[in-house]
């Protein structure tokens, strides 16, 4: 009997205590997280200068955020990225202006040896980033066209932060790339456009109905798929796009040239109408 009493009071306390931390986690939660929000914000105003208000940009697997300034214009992109350095990986935050020069680094988080490859988190080798392209970037002992000095005896810190700076531009480029993809419907007059992509089997037809700058409609004309495959394809890809408004989506598994040759289609039919501006051609029946 003592034995089960013993055990029903330590399940008794730990009961308890788990109540008691809980509690103290929910109270503490919105605090920790409304603290972690103004620091990452103070970050990409450091990188970012001139940027007021941050728009989180995400593609597929990759993250990026649009900075603006007090009157609404870009400045510029935040970008999250890493590498793996000496000591494992290295994450850091690089600010990229429209221009595509680089306004700031931030090292993130690094495990390179103290003393030594931990001094890429000094200004005396970040700042020298600063107002570089994407062809500026390299080691100068390594390549002519190189502006960066590494650290002594950390050569290969250095250039972790090197490749995590070029990770930066890749990551750039396809939010550029991307953002002006998403955009583009704001360039289209009202009006329906077809376009044409090639499915599995043949020409995949459709047509795409734009008012007040959104797609509001997507008719297939005409295909050549098999049923079994264009059914998934069908009610998937054109209620994503209609939902997002963004043309960018990826393919339905299982059915990947049959959404490819949709997706082809409905991106050639945005095209004619960016074309075609002001004067949306007629469609014929």
């Amino acid at each position: 009997m003592d034995l089960l009493k013993k055990t029903l009071i330590l399940a008794l306390i730990a009961s308890i205590a788990a109540i008691v931390v809980t509690v103290i986690y929910l109270n503490t939660k919105p605090v920790i997280y409304a603290h972690n929000e103004a620091e990452f914000f103070r970050i990409q105003k450091s990188i970012l200068k001139g940027a007021l208000k941050f728009e989180e940009i995400i593609m597929q697997d990759e993250l990026c955020y649009m900075g603006y300034d007090s009157a609404g214009r870009k400045t510029g992109l935040v970008l999250p990225v890493s590498s793996i350095g000496y000591g494992g990986k290295v994450e850091m935050m690089i600010g990229i202006d429209m221009a595509g020069i680089i306004t700031g680094l931030r090292i993130i988080n690094q495990n390179e040896t103290p003393g030594l490859g931990s001094k890429i988190e000094k200004s005396s080798f970040i700042s020298q980033f600063t107002e570089l392209t994407e062809a500026d970037i390299d080691l100068k002992k390594e390549n002519p066209a190189g502006k960066i000095d590494a650290i002594t005896a950390a050569t290969i810190s250095s250039r972790t932060v090197i490749n995590g700076v070029k990770n930066g531009f890749n990551l750039y480029n396809n939010c550029i790339n991307y953002t002006r993809k998403k955009e583009v419907l704001n360039r289209i007059a009202a009006g329906t456009y077809r376009g044409t992509g090639e499915g599995f089997s043949g020409q995949i037809v459709v047509e795409v109905v734009v008012a007040e700058n959104k797609i509001t409609a997507i008719k297939i004309i005409r295909h050549q798929e098999t049923e079994q495959y264009w059914t998934k394809v069908k009610s998937g890809i054109p209620g994503k796009i209609l939902k997002s408004q963004n043309i960018e989506i990826d393919t339905v598994t299982g059915a990947t040239i049959t959404s490819q040759g949709l997706i082809d289609a409905i991106h050639n039919a945005i095209e004619a109408g960016e074309e075609a501006g002001d004067s949306p051609p007629p469609m014929s029946p």
